[in-house]
């Protein structure tokens, strides 16, 4: 099995963290506002919300979870003295579909698909059929790819190049029900190891500090952000772009002008002008997206359920805290985390149906969607059922918790 693979990780952890600074600045602009009279004690409050995602996530209320409170309070943006801008929620708009994101990956799959430098320009380069979306058989709701070989391509919100080595794929609806497919890209760190964010005990003290010295908590927390800020600059491993394509019934656009013009020239998220040179970046590199995805997704339907094989996590590993056997994660910090390593190798027959550890335990996963031929057909006949993703051995998943997820590296034929 390669090594050679990002640590997809470390990439959600560090646009967790980009968020999470975000919505600390946009803390700070709405407090600024109320010691002037123009936000009450319950605007303060509602924009505290969002150091509560993990544990929202962790508590598995699928059925309850609105995008929308994770969302800035936009009012504001037109109200912000001059010397406060640029406003942090007028930025947050980049990040407004990643609280869902990170939600659905982490309550519908957890899963990693990596994907070799040979398999990636195969696909990469592969002409697609017409096909629509409703037409593919989506293995998870919510999935992640990365890729051996980084994607590089200038984004138009700044002129600057950028290598994104992780991908996350997730269906989704606009607020108008609309179906929508959302890429979300991730960047590959400037300094690979480092970890940025908040801990709990900052958060608190913070807070604490808000509540008593408001001018006080400002310097401190603004101090804070400057740090992570320039880190986050220097490195570039928190910075995403959301790129949103289509309906699911809509033909399935790859090509570069023809994403242009159905984005109107602009990316889909990030307002104003750009550059042509910026832009025709953006959509190449969007196109390529679009084919690797498309194409991975294709080549899945092609495997059985019994292609691929996990492997036990090494007990050396020290970054999870997880319920035994099962995998389970329990803490918040925990959440980008992935536990397991899986693998498929086109080149062998496995038997392998369920992710077992070395005692033939069935560990808590999500199973891909498949198709199996219809009940009492034929041996031959064709497999035409589509049957959804499941959570295997659900009853080992306690209320507040999330399964451990899984790295699957495709084996290179080469």
């Amino acid at each position: 099995m390669t090594s050679n693979y990002p640590d997809v990780s470390e990439r959600l952890s560090n646009t967790l963290a980009t968020w999470q600074v975000l919505n600390f600045q946009h803390e700070l602009e709405i407090l600024a506002l109320s010691t002037q009279g123009m936000a009450s004690e319950e605007d303060v409050r509602a924009c505290e919300r969002h150091t509560k995602l993990p544990d929202t996530i962790l508590g598995g209320t699928i059925e309850t979870f609105d995008p929308a409170d994770w969302q800035p309070d936009l009012r504001f943006i037109e109200i912000m003295p001059d010397n406060m801008r640029p406003c942090a929620a007028e930025a947050l708009k980049n990040y407004q579909a990643f609280p869902y994101e990170l939600f659905l990956w982490n309550v519908s799959s957890r899963r990693v698909f990596h994907l070799p430098h040979s398999l990636q320009a195969m696909l990469a380069s592969a002409e697609l059929p017409d096909i629509r979306w409703s037409d593919m058989l989506w293995p998870f709701d919510s999935f992640i790819i990365s890729l051996e070989k980084p994607l590089v391509m200038t984004h138009p919100a700044d002129g600057v190049e950028q290598r994104l080595d992780t991908v996350m794929v997730s269906r989704s609806k606009r607020l108008d029900g609309t179906p929508v497919v959302l890429f979300r890209l991730l960047h590959v760190p400037g300094k690979p190891g480092k970890r940025y964010g908040y801990t709990r005990k900052e958060v608190i003290e913070f807070r604490k500090l808000k509540r008593k010295r408001p001018a006080a908590a400002v310097k401190s927390m603004t101090r804070k952000l400057h740090e992570l800020n320039r880190h986050n600059k220097n490195q570039q491993g928190s910075y995403n772009a959301v790129l949103r394509i289509g309906g699911h019934n809509d033909v399935i656009i790859v090509e570069p002008e023809a994403l242009r013009i159905s984005h109107g020239g602009v990316p889909d998220g990030h307002g104003g002008v750009y550059e042509a040179e910026s832009t025709n970046s953006y959509y190449d590199g969007l196109s390529v997206t679009i084919r690797i995805v498309v194409g991975w997704m294709l080549y899945l339907e092609t495997l059985s359920q019994k292609s691929v094989t996990w492997s036990v996590p090494k007990r050396t590993a020290p970054r999870v805290t997880v319920g035994g056997a099962s995998a389970i994660i329990i803490e918040p910090e925990n959440i980008c985390n992935i536990v397991g390593k899986g693998r498929i190798n086109p080149s062998e027959v496995t038997n392998e149906a369920e992710q077992r550890c070395s005692k033939g335990f069935v560990r808590p996963h999500w199973r891909r969607a498949h198709y199996k031929r219809p009940r009492g057909s034929a041996h031959n006949a064709p497999k035409s059922v589509r049957v959804p993703p499941v959570l295997v051995r659900a009853d080992l998943v306690p209320l507040y918790g999330i399964v451990g997820g899984t790295t699957t590296v495709v084996i290179s034929k080469d």
